[in-house]
Parts: C-alpha cells; structure tokens; sequence
C-alpha cells in the first residue's frame, strides 16, 4: 500500500515511522492508566462533544458547540429551527456510538457494506455514481490488506472520502466517521479520549496546506506527517488531563518518548544492549545506538564494555 492508490501515492518518512513510535509509547499509557469511572465517564463526554464539534467546524458547518450540547442532552429534537440541527448532531452521535460498541478491536474488514451503513445513519444524499463505489470498494480491499500503520490507515481513507466525494453531500463529516471507525477497529481510539480534530482546527493553516498539497500533488506523505503529528499532541494533552505530570510518566526535558522509554526500561533491571533495543522497539541498529549513545552522553545511562560487548545499566 506504501506505493500508492490510484492516483494517490505516499512515503512512510522516517519521521513519520518516529512519530508513530511515539504514538504508540503514549497510546500504551492512555491503555493503562488507571482512572477513576466518574472521572472517565466526563472526559469521554466532553472529548465526544469537541469531536462532533469540530469535525462539523472543519467541514464549514455553522455551528455552536452549545447547540451540540443541547442536542446531546435531549431526548427528542427540539421544535423549530433548531430541529434539523438537534436531529443530525444525534443521528451523528449515533454513528459514533455505533463505531465505538461494534467496532472497537473488531476483527471484521471494513468493507463499502460498513461505510454506506455509516453514511445511512447520518447521510441525506447517496452514492454519487457506481463508479464512485467501485472506487472506494478497491481501495478498502487494499486497505484491509495493508500492514500499514493504523494512523496511517486512517489518514489515507480520511484523503480519499475527502478528495474523491463519493456521495452527494456531507462527504466531510463522513470522511471523519471513517477515520474514527479506522482508530476504533485496530484500538487506537485510546478510550475514547483523544481529540484529533481539535489540533486539526488549532493548526487549521496546516491542515488545509497538507489537504491542499496532497490534492495538487497526488501525494498523501505532507498528510500523513500532519496528521501523525496532531495524534501526538492529541496524545500528550489526553496524559496532562489525566493529572500524569511530566515527572510522573518518567519524561525528561529533552528526550524523545522513545528514549524516556528506554529509561523506563532500564529502571526495570538488567543491562540494556543495542539488540534488545532494537528487537523491542522495531527500529535500526544505527538509531537504537544513536538513541543509547545520546543517554548515556546526558549521564542517563552508564556504558560498559566495548566493542560488540558494550552494554548499558542505570546510573
């Protein structure tokens, strides 16, 4: 998949492949933080309300994140002009629950059956031309086959509703359902708790000249990158909510989540080799002994041996 769909094509940079290491370290303490049920239950409820909000903002919805709450907080629309609205925030939150309760560490493909039953809960339109499913079928098929990461899964299915339009209205809203049922699917929707679109709205000029370059070019890579980057910040401020403070989750100023990871390690006993970190973080030999040599340069970590042996233990 890393070559390219149809007319689109993408590179996996190196600093794309760190960015999603570093996703994934922080992913792993989202997963295993310990947070108390009340506490849980208002953070999902307001990460729910920014993520309706926002992917309407960014699809040049007119909309208050009041009237979102209002809606939320009915039992059945509310009479007038704010009906239609009340009316598409629930069927929108309705997507949304369905993505999390069927979806979340499923198993099933994704198929067009699972992106049209999407857009049926919410949509007003309809499939803009059999050539426009075909289209979307294909690249689904190659999706599911893909070992690509799961961010970049869901930043390429994102591009490709977004560029292609395949139905007659609310393409936008839909292309952030399917980012979302992605994340869900293989577990990267970390409780329910990150706000990925919110960063996209923060750096809005960015997230337009990635959209804007990706379309002129026919190259996803300036998205991924954008995308991976804003998951990481989506990531970091989800740990400051949950009280884990800077010196509590073990970070250092100056280290990247890998390095304050290889610390973690290596606070865990026993001497820390090239190899074991090589084997437990998939990347090279060159910056597994870049990232033990920068420890150790900040008396970090203490080196031994030499050669072949050189090892590394805690100071």
């Amino acid at each position: 998949m890393g070559a390219g769909m149809e007319n689109l094509s993408y590179n996996v940079s190196e600093e794309i492949r760190e960015q999603l290491q570093n996703i994934d370290l922080l992913r792993s303490r989202i997963l295993t933080a310990s947070i108390p049920p009340s506490l849980a239950q208002n953070l999902r409820y307001r990460a729910l309300v920014n993520r309706i909000f926002y992917s309407y903002v960014l699809s040049n919805a007119v909309l208050g994140k009041s009237e979102v709450v209002r809606a939320l907080n009915l039992l059945t629309p509310e009479v007038g002009r704010v009906k239609k609205e009340s009316a598409e925030i629930l069927a929108y939150k309705k997507a949304l629950d369905f993505i999390a309760f069927e979806w979340t560490g499923s198993t099933k493909p994704i198929t067009i059956k699972t992106i049209l039953s999407l857009y049926r809960m919410f949509g007003q339109g309809r499939v803009r031309s059999h050539k426009a499913s075909v289209f979307l079928k294909k690249f689904l098929q190659v999706m599911e086959k893909s070992s690509d990461h799961p961010i970049v899964k869901a930043s390429l299915l994102y591009i490709l509703i977004h560029k292609n339009k395949p139905f007659t209205s609310q393409n936008e809203q839909m292309a952030h359902l399917a980012f979302q049922l992605v994340l869900c699917k293989y577990g990267y929707d970390m409780k329910g708790l990150p706000v990925i679109q919110f960063e996209w709205k923060e750096d809005f000029n960015a997230y337009t000249f990635a959209l804007t370059q990706t379309f002129e070019r026919g190259n996803a890579t300036i998205w991924i990158e954008f995308v991976a980057k804003t998951t990481l910040l989506a990531c970091r401020k989800v740990l400051d909510e949950l009280g884990q403070e800077v010196e509590e989750i073990g970070m250092i100023k100056g280290l990247t989540e890998r390095q304050t990871a290889i610390l973690e390690f290596s606070n865990r006993g026993g001497m820390v080799t090239n190899r074991k970190i090589q084997k437990l973080f998939k990347i090279s030999q060159i910056t597994a002994s870049r990232d033990l040599s920068y420890l150790a340069s900040r008396n970090l970590l203490l080196q031994k041996g030499k050669g072949r042996s050189v090892f590394y233990t805690k100071i």
